[in-house]
């Protein structure tokens, strides 16, 4: 029992390394001994040398997942079923990085800026003509440019949202999410100690 609880904890605190790992390779940020916390000390100083950390992780645990069934705690069907819930983390993780790194087409940015501002030169002239008839030519300047506004803000949001883990205010917050996967997991080993919740600084969460 003793042997199946330490491969248990070893297991999950792997996971925490990975999640972490991998948040830190997307934002492109050094480890400042975060990783150490979690993973066992044979093996830190292969993973402080790797280039891409969450791939050598990944590795170790599955080689921690075969040697535990090297040692009899695992049978064929856990080790396959652990197996499946692995290469479900690589997927995850693949998809994340083709987010991460392929580029859209840079024909995608000009024809957007372009019919964006053909729009924008053009609507005054469209809105003109039948805010005469209603006599509230006026209103032509302000609409425009709220009609214009609404336009140009839709137009930056589809920009920004390219790249969702840059660690600014509008990103995904992918390290509140690191942090409540961290905590569920230390507190489903019981540990006591957990890291403290990560709150809103102004109102957004990193």
């Amino acid at each position: 029992q003793a042997k199946i609880d330490r491969f248990e904890r070893r297991a999950v605190r792997y996971v925490i390394a990975w999640v972490n790992a991998l948040r830190l390779h997307l934002r492109r940020q050094e480890d400042e001994g975060l990783l150490d916390l979690h993973l066992p000390e044979e093996v830190r100083a292969d993973v402080a040398r790797a280039h891409h950390k969450p791939n050598i992780i990944i590795l170790l645990l599955s080689r921690e997942v075969h040697r535990a069934q090297a040692d009899g705690l695992l049978d064929e069907w856990g080790v396959n079923k652990l197996d499946a819930r692995m290469n479900a983390l690589v997927d995850s993780q693949g998809g994340c990085e083709r987010i991460k790194n392929t580029p859209l087409p840079r024909q995608y940015h000009y024809f957007t800026r372009v019919f964006l501002m053909a729009f924008i030169l053009l609507l005054p002239f469209c809105l003109a003509h039948e805010l005469e008839h209603k006599g509230i030519l006026w209103a032509v300047v302000p609409l425009s440019f709220l009609i214009s506004f609404v336009f140009a803000v839709i137009g930056k949001v589809g920009e920004v949202n390219e790249d969702p883990f840059e660690g600014k205010v509008t990103d995904i917050p992918i390290s509140a999410l690191c942090n409540t996967i961290e905590r569920d997991l230390l507190e489903m080993l019981e540990e006591e100690q957990l890291p403290a919740k990560l709150q809103p600084v102004d109102g957004y969460l990193d």
